[in-house]
């Protein structure tokens, strides 16, 4: 395989997309974990229809939910060398346009951040592991 061949996108376009637009979730997401620790279900003793009411286990498996989907993105990370982590992350995340990024041309903050799209895809299981396209 030639070198350009590997630092070019290894999935379908949109997976791409749907990786950035899952990431661009993040700091919601941390913000209901953290929200989710503070309140706790209210127990009003009121009928809840025909079915039976448990607050606590709908809560414990959005919570569940919110956790798995944290951990996709922060392992995500542990992909990229730490010094280019914070970076990515306001980029990807919070939009800070690249450019404005220090410590890097933006070509390797463009490098970095396919790799940390690649990982996203990777771990919510969209696609099979293409590790042989992270060796360049």
């Amino acid at each position: 395989m030639r070198t350009d061949e590997l630092t070019k996108w290894p999935y379908a376009p949109d997976l791409r997309g749907r990786a950035l637009h899952f990431a661009k979730g993040y700091d919601r997401l941390r913000h209901e974990a953290d929200e989710m620790i503070a309140q706790a279900p209210m127990m009003d003793g009121q009928p809840r229809g025909t079915k039976t009411s448990d607050p606590t286990a709908a809560a414990a498996i959005r919570r569940e939910r919110i956790t798995h989907e944290i951990g996709i993105i922060e392992g995500a990370l542990l992909d990229i060398e730490p010094e280019y982590r914070a970076g990515i992350l306001d980029n990807v995340c919070r939009g800070v346009p690249m450019w404005r990024l220090d410590g890097a041309t933006e070509r390797t903050w463009s490098r970095k951040r396919r790799v940390f799209l690649a990982g996203i895809v990777e771990r919510a299981g969209w696609a099979e592991p293409a590790s042989e396209w992270r060796s360049y």
